[in-house]
């Protein structure tokens, strides 16, 4: 049941971004306003207060940035970042483009050619029944 939960989070981060991030900054104010409250209680001035508030709350981007990363999803938008530019990319350069699809097209038919070569004559028995019994006869040149 947690891994469905986590999962959940996890998926919602992911699709609701925006709406997480206009919660936290909801939040993170909040507690902000709390620790300036609490400090206004003591006798301060509600400048020097906010001034306090923010020295002890610390800087709410990191703290920002903090939170987020609990959220174990900034791998999954790197990638999508990434891959957007390297779309993006490649279409500036369809020459480029086209020598690496090529090339990779290249690569990976050899390489099952080969491997597909390798297994029938390595790997796949004789089509006989009792290969291990075969013996070669070899009377040389007479």
């Amino acid at each position: 049941m947690l891994y469905l939960n986590r999962l959940a989070l996890r998926l919602k981060a992911l699709f609701q971004r925006d709406q997480l991030d206009h919660q936290l900054e909801d939040e993170l104010a909040f507690h902000l306003a709390e620790q300036k409250a609490e400090l206004l209680a003591s006798g301060l001035s509600d400048p020097e207060a906010e001034r306090q508030a923010r020295l002890l709350f610390g800087p709410l981007t990191s703290t920002a940035e903090q939170c987020r990363d609990t959220r174990r999803t900034q791998w999954l938008e790197d990638f999508a970042t990434d891959t957007r530019y390297a779309i993006r990319s490649l279409r500036l350069s369809p020459s480029f483009a086209l020598a690496g699809i090529l090339t990779l097209a290249l690569g990976i038919g050899a390489n099952t050619a080969f491997f597909a070569t390798a297994y029938g004559i390595l790997f796949r028995p004789l089509p006989y029944p009792s290969p291990d019994r075969l013996i070669e006869i070899d009377e040389g040149i007479a």
